[in-house]
């Protein structure tokens, strides 16, 4: 299925929570040279999918997409049985605008959470509350309140 749209095999409502940190950019020769990357822990069931999906897909890549734009990348080198997922972010996220992602993240993932307790855990698949566009250059303006789902897709290659 070349050249067609990857199916996501993880949604916001599969995370339980965010955290923001940084890490050395293996590209770089400066070891001051860091990237911005987000953990994302996930509920008990999905875990079980993300251990299943990353032990049958060593070798290729998972990418965390948010409005339709790749802002994050996983290599899977192994399975990931903790539950624990982190991405890399692209690296046109600078400090600033990776801490305003992570905290529009973190506010989203409280309001469904909230959604979530209110239905008393009936299923309510619905939209994220953060939109985010990549065009060019990355711009704090493009976050709003509006609806765009946040996914984990399987990379093609």
């Amino acid at each position: 299925m070349e050249n067609s749209a990857p199916i996501p095999i993880l949604d916001e409502y599969d995370f339980t929570s965010v955290q923001i940190g940084s890490v050395a950019n293996i590209l770089s020769d400066d070891p001051l040279d860091r990237r911005f990357a987000l953990w994302f822990s996930l509920d008990r069931r999905s875990a079980i999918t993300l251990q299943k999906e990353t032990i049958r897909n060593i070798g290729r890549r998972l990418h965390l997409v948010i409005g339709g734009q790749i802002v994050g990348v996983h290599p899977i080198e192994q399975g990931i049985g903790n539950g624990v997922l982190p991405f890399v972010l692209s690296s046109i996220v600078n400090e600033n605008n990776a801490m305003l992602l992570f905290k529009e993240l973190s506010i989203s993932l409280g309001h469904i959470k909230a959604e979530f307790r209110e239905n008393k855990g009936l299923s309510i698949k619905g939209v994220l509350h953060v939109q985010i566009s990549f065009m060019s250059h990355f711009h704090p303006s493009s976050f709003c309140r509006k609806s765009s789902p946040i996914q984990i897709v399987l990379a093609h290659t």
